[in-house]
């Protein structure tokens, strides 16, 4: 199971993330927030046994107060054109099995441009990381519209799609060990690739144009 997992992991990710991207996107802009629920994954691409235990949104105050600094923050969100947040949580249910996560947490922030949201990309996971002490990237084996940071057996992955960022994290059940780091960074890729499909892009579209 590792072998093939990072197998995949290898195939999905490249390229290194060393500035913001900026580039345009041929994908649907400043979505509201009744649009961007249409992103989530449908039960069909979620993994086996999930079940939605809460959804809703989020202010610019209550995104700020869970970064290390949230005045800062503050400010940082209304110079990037944050305009929104809508998000999703799931844990394990019945029909649930030894790979399925023990939860899974969906967020989308849509901001005005796609600038904003290209420096909103490592801002975001490098806070996440200093708050929960966790690792960040490895950024050789990430896109340009992508960042990462992980523990021992829970992965998130930002995605920025046009002037839409992504945050997906997902969190295994059992001891931490090297299998369950793996499973998680596959399963958080799986679910990118979900919403990043549900907005109409993909990978190669990425590739091609957020440099």
């Amino acid at each position: 199971m590792k072998t093939w997992v990072v197998g995949f992991v290898g195939m999905v990710l490249a390229l290194t993330l060393v500035s913001p991207a900026v580039a345009e996107v041929p994908l649907a802009q400043s979505r509201s927030p009744q649009n961007l629920v249409a992103l989530f994954p449908s039960p069909f691409q979620l993994p086996p046994g999930m079940v939605l235990v809460e959804e809703g949104s989020r202010s610019a105050s209550e995104i700020a107060a869970t970064f290390p600094d949230p005045a800062e923050t503050a400010q940082q969100l209304a110079t990037y054109g944050w305009a929104s947040n809508v998000y999703r949580t799931y844990v394990a249910g019945p029909g649930a099995g030894p790979t399925t996560p023990a939860r899974l947490e969906i967020s989308f922030h849509q901001f005005l441009t796609n600038t904003g949201a290209a420096y909103a990309l490592p801002t975001f996971a490098h806070a996440r990381a200093v708050m929960l002490g966790q690792a960040e990237g490895p950024t050789t084996l990430l896109r340009p519209c992508e960042a990462a940071t992980s523990g021992s057996s829970d992965a998130t992955r930002y995605l920025r799609i046009g002037d839409l960022l992504v945050r997906v994290t997902v969190v295994m059940p059992g001891p931490p060990n090297q299998d369950t780091y793996y499973l998680a960074l596959g399963t958080s890729v799986d679910m990118a690739s979900a919403v990043l499909s549900n907005a109409g892009g993909s990978w190669q579209g990425l590739d091609q144009t957020c440099r």
